[in-house]
């Protein structure tokens, strides 16, 4: 194809770039590139290069075109899949590590169904090239680690209410689940006391200058208002606005408890 028009699309909207991933040769990529090949053209069903590419586990073209600063890994085909779904689907550990070492992957893109990326690494451990069943459970959870670590969100609903965990197949990506839901339980709640924290002496504030108000009474109010219950009533606002405030902080600590609670017993019953 050297010497032909990078960017003219066939009938079916693939250019010189989308054949030549298709086929695996990097020589070819590499060439239509420097020629100004347009790695982002989509063909008829949106596919971009790197999306075909991943699709079939060609790690060589995946990694040239996802490491040229042009390329958009992020690219969604017709029913809403990057090139990252489809190493998720393949459990392919090494172009895994290519498009999430890029930096521009994201890792919570969603499906046409709502699917995200962990949601297809989940689901089919199984459905691989790979003969050897353990090899194919070790490499699921490979990927699955790697998604979790980039900051893929484990609690996500698809559009059939499925969050990645209730479509596990293996006790190890299982236990996986778990550990981030357990994590990502306790830092909420970290967050959620330090803000309560933080809140705490801007009500105790406020509610010291509304006692002082009080004291000092309005214009026209009768002289001589008792301090002690200028006390009482400065200890009862108070009390008001600490629960207030408790309220807007958000959940207490027993509230976050109960929820990783359920969180961790719908894990179980799933076992």
């Amino acid at each position: 194809m050297k010497g032909s028009i990078p960017d003219t699309q066939d009938e079916t909207g693939r250019t010189s770039l989308h054949q030549a991933a298709v086929k695996g040769d990097v020589d070819e990529v590499g060439f239509l590139l420097s020629s100004g090949a347009n790695p982002n053209t989509q063909d008829a069903h949106l596919q971009t290069p790197v999306t075909l590419a991943a699709e079939r586990g060609l790690y060589e073209v995946v990694k040239a075109l996802a490491e040229l600063d042009a390329t958009d890994i992020n690219r969604q085909d017709s029913f809403g899949r990057t090139p990252l779904h489809w190493c998720a689907k393949r459990c392919d550990v090494k172009v895994a590590k290519v498009l999430l070492g890029t930096g521009k992957a994201n890792v919570n893109v969603r499906t046409t169904g709502g699917d995200t990326v962990l949601h297809w690494a989940c689901s089919v451990a199984g459905v691989s090239d790979t003969s050897d069943t353990r090899d194919l459970e070790e490499s699921s959870c490979q990927v699955v680690e790697l998604l979790i670590g980039a900051g893929a969100d484990v609690g996500a609903k698809n559009d059939r209410g499925e969050k990645p965990v209730d479509l596990v197949t293996n006790e190890s990506v299982l236990a996986l689940l778990v550990s981030a839901a357990q994590e990502l339980d306790k830092r909420e709640e970290e967050e959620a006391a330090e803000a309560e924290r933080k809140s705490a002496p801007e009500a105790s504030s406020n509610t010291s200058s509304t006692a002082t108000t009080t004291a000092a009474g309005p214009i026209g109010q009768t002289a001589g208002w008792p301090t002690k219950q200028q006390q009482q009533q400065g200890a009862g606002t108070a009390s008001k606005a600490f629960t207030k405030q408790g309220v807007a902080g958000g959940p207490t600590a027993g509230a976050a408890a109960g929820t990783k609670k359920k969180i961790v017993i719908k894990l179980k019953k799933k076992t």
